[in-house]
């Protein structure tokens, strides 16, 4: 009997690892070089994540900047899809990769980043779950963002007009789905390594 298709699509939105260009604001605090460091190895542990989710997901990776592809394939190896990331700004791109996943006929899509190496398997297999039986699903970070955001269709609202990177995007998204009246789920809060401070807080769990 042949293996059914997985219902949920996951894509990670990911950054090619160039000096200068990644982890800027930790940059700020420990140069450039060091930066590049500290992504090189939330790209490993994203790697391993992503490949660890694909036995029982579809899993792609959409990518933004110069990445050669014999690089790419250094961190996510040869099973992962690789696209690259559609036009606009962060909501624009999120929208965009959602309504491309419905329409590939998936029940379902989840979005990450790749800056969260405390994101493990079984948070994407809870939200893969729970996406089931509810319209959204959040991972929300403690900087009053999300680390993960998964639909089952297309809500245009949840990211018009949204400023990104404040603190306000989960309480505002939050907002707009109590308005909306749809069904949502948050999972346990987790946080991207954006300062100094975060990589000093994750080095402390490892």
């Amino acid at each position: 009997m042949a293996a059914q298709p997985p219902e949920i699509k996951l894509v990670c939105l990911a950054r090619a690892p160039q000096f200068g260009r990644v982890k800027t604001r930790l940059a700020r605090e420990i140069g450039e070089l060091r930066a590049l460091d500290v992504y090189h190895a939330l790209l490993h542990a994203n790697g391993r994540l992503l490949n660890a989710c694909a036995t029982e997901l579809t899993v792609e990776v959409t990518v933004s900047g110069v990445w050669e592809e014999h690089e790419f394939r250094k961190y996510y190896g040869e099973s992962i899809l690789r696209t690259e990331q559609p036009k606009g700004d962060l909501g624009e791109k999120m929208h965009t990769l959602i309504s491309d996943g419905l329409s590939e006929g998936y029940r379902g899509v989840i979005l990450i980043g790749s800056d969260c190496p405390l994101l493990e398997q079984r948070h994407i297999h809870t939200a893969a779950s729970v996406l089931r039986h509810n319209d959204i699903v959040i991972g929300p970070s403690d900087d009053g963002g999300y680390y993960l955001l998964g639909m089952r269709a297309e809500h245009p609202a949840l990211f018009a007009d949204m400023e990104w990177g404040r603190d306000n995007v989960l309480s505002k998204t939050l907002e707009r789905l109590q308005q909306l009246k749809l069904s949502h789920h948050l999972l346990s809060p987790l946080y991207d390594i954006d300062t100094l401070a975060d990589w000093k807080r994750f080095s402390l769990t490892t």
